[in-house]
């Protein structure tokens, strides 16, 4: 999965929350995309989910 399609699909995460962004919630978003997609790399998805939710 590309950078850009992993921002996306993180904040389209975030945004369905309705948490206020944190960047203690990288850890679960990270769980949560491994359930959706099988394929991610799960050390890329969570420096990316924590560049989105610094």
């Amino acid at each position: 999965m590309s950078d850009l399609l992993l921002k996306r699909e993180i904040r389209k995460m975030v945004r369905e929350s309705g948490f206020i962004k944190n960047s203690k919630m990288a850890c679960s978003i990270v769980k949560v995309l491994n359930m959706k997609h099988k394929n991610i790399d799960s050390q890329k998805a969570h420096k990316i989910a924590s560049e989105v939710l610094a």
